[in-house]
């Protein structure tokens, strides 16, 4: 859900004069916003500007091949930062200035591949067939191979043209795995450069669409594989599709009763949940629960929170839509929580820079906790996930 949120999010802001009528009708539809996979987002934190292949070489080979990218300075601030925030308790292992370093590269080659608009991540379809093969050919809808080259009185093109033109075929029958489609074209390709024979250029043309349809359709296989593993983000165009009626039918939760768009707020009852333990590794390895296609059905702990007040919406409500709300994030209120919305955060941000942030005080604003609680930590020998938890606030 969450890579469909940031796709919704990146072309809700990057796509100039972009309104909703209604409530799900984007203007203009999805298919017409920019996609968060061609967005270079690595551009948004680049402190040291590398080079994006050369990135993901070095992840591949382990730390210790990263080279020293980030500034003295900038490790520096990272490194003292980090041990005044944990001044007086044991540190844990490895928040070295390198590792901050390596950090900045391996997170620069994540975003790259994941966004830089090449490669296997941003699958665009074909463009539309020639005018004289709309129709899918009966090897494209019924499997099987193109039938070999053969003459025609629609173009001549000599030893050269026709060689040439038949072994892009053969290419792009190797490309979508039609082995034996390919060695016939490419027998096909020596055939006619040696009798100088010509060959049927509009039907090649339209062979030549259909395969590229054909790899398009293996290479989006593989990318929708990975948008469903959380890999990769689904293009724009799949936020919804217009209906029957020419609204736009929003792609939807399928495990929940009534569908809810997958980039709006999903749920608004109480977390977080206790570990699910249902599919190993167990909890008391540490390691996390891979069946993330399944919320877990266990209980919540305690003490448990309510993370979202304001119901389904889409993602540029908690943005821009909601304003100060309880007097923003500035207003205090007792620990553990003030059980309060506290607005958007365009609203909360202008209001903590005109006021000098006076009054801020330390709220848990990633919401882990619930929205509005104060940041808290477990006392000392008790763990969330052996609940009940004994609580301390953080000042």
């Amino acid at each position: 859900m969450d890579n469909h949120v940031d796709t919704w999010t990146f072309g809700r802001y990057k796509t100039p004069g972009v309104t909703f009528p209604s409530v799900d009708d984007p203007n203009p539809p999805y298919d017409g916003w920019r996609d968060i996979c061609e967005g270079n987002l690595q551009k948004e934190f680049e402190v040291v500007p590398l080079d994006g292949w050369d990135a993901v070489n070095l992840v591949s080979k382990g730390d210790s091949a990263f080279p020293d990218v980030l500034p003295k300075k900038l490790k520096d601030l990272l490194a003292n930062s980090y041990a005044t925030s944990y001044a007086g308790i044991a540190q844990p292992a490895g928040f070295t200035q390198q590792a901050f370093n390596n950090a900045y590269v391996g997170a620069y080659a994540i975003v790259w591949f994941m966004t830089n608009g090449v490669g296997p991540l941003c699958v665009k379809p074909p463009g539309p067939p020639p005018t004289t093969c709309t129709t899918p050919p009966t090897w494209v809808t019924g499997g099987g191979t193109p039938p070999p080259p053969s003459s025609g009185s629609s173009g001549s093109g000599g030893r050269t043209g026709s060689s040439v033109a038949l072994a892009i075929l053969a290419l792009l029958f190797f490309l979508s795995g039609n082995w034996a489609g390919g060695a016939a074209a490419l027998a096909g390709a020596i055939a006619v450069a040696a009798s100088g024979g010509s060959v049927d250029w509009a039907k090649l043309r339209c062979d030549i669409y259909w395969l590229q349809f054909l790899l398009w359709k293996a290479q989006n296989a593989v990318r929708q594989g990975l948008v469903t593993g959380t890999l990769a983000y689904p293009l724009a165009r799949e936020l919804g599709v217009p209906g029957p009626d020419g609204h736009i039918i929003p792609v939807g939760d399928s495990t929940t009763p009534t569908p809810i768009p997958l980039c709006k707020s999903q749920r608004s009852d109480t977390y977080p949940r206790i570990m699910d333990a249902s599919v190993p590794p167990p909890p008391e390895t540490g390691l996390p629960d891979f069946n993330f296609l399944k919320f877990p059905n266990v209980a919540v702990e305690t003490k448990n929170a309510l993370g979202w007040p304001y119901g389904v919406k889409y993602p540029d409500f908690a943005v821009e839509g909601i304003g100060l709300d309880n007097g923003g994030i500035l207003t205090n209120g007792t620990y553990p929580s003030r059980d309060r919305g506290m607005g958007d955060a365009v609203a909360n941000a202008v209001d903590v820079m005109q006021k000098d942030a006076k009054g801020l005080s330390n709220y848990n604003i990633d919401g882990d906790r619930g929205y509005g609680w104060k940041t808290w930590n477990p006392k000392l020998l008790t763990k969330p996930k052996d609940p009940p938890v004994s609580d301390e606030p953080e000042l």
